[in-house]
């Protein structure tokens, strides 16, 4: 999910990420903030840092996607090349006065992928764009890459019919 805005306590949840990824998989990590604005992308940046007195004993600096360092995706083509740059595109504007263009572009995009990279995308998009006037945008847009594979429904509306209960058979 994008990070829509500071958060009490936040930096002392990335830390604790980092850290523990780090230390359960002894892999580097890196931690990326998603932000839709620029007052929440210059304070996601950080540095979060755990001191005492003058000693620093932990760092957090995340790697931040904003609106000065994404650009706004208005190009098809770019959207076949680079899907992942697209969708993190529409996320991050999502509050621009551009985003239904934006919005546009990997709708119009995802109708060249096969079906199983279009619905990864699509479905990533609606997390991303979380309970929005985007979103309600893209669901509309979505459905120019539902049309494009016949039976396919917009992620919404399978979300809603995965979450009802299974019919029971009556008992005879």
């Amino acid at each position: 999910m994008a990070q829509t805005a500071r958060a009490r306590g936040k930096e002392s949840s990335w830390s604790y990420y980092v850290a523990y990824l780090r230390a359960k998989f002894g892999l580097p990590v890196l931690l990326v903030a998603v932000c839709k604005n620029r007052p929440t992308a210059s304070w996601a940046a950080g540095p979060f840092e755990c001191r005492v007195g003058t000693w620093t004993t932990q760092s957090t600096r995340p790697f931040v996607l904003g609106p000065d360092n994404v650009p706004e995706i208005t190009d098809e083509s770019v959207v076949a090349r680079e899907p992942a740059m697209a969708t993190f595109s529409a996320v991050v504007h999502s509050e621009s006065e551009n985003a239904a263009a934006i919005l546009g572009m990997p709708a119009r995009g995802m109708r060249s992928f096969d079906k199983a990279t279009a619905k990864y995308w699509c479905e990533w998009l609606e997390v991303g764009l979380e309970d929005t006037p985007a979103r309600e945008t893209w669901r509309e847009l979505e459905k120019m890459v539902a049309t494009y594979f016949p039976g396919r429904e917009p992620s919404s509306r399978r979300r809603t019919w995965r979450a009802r209960p299974k019919a029971r058979p009556s008992p005879s």
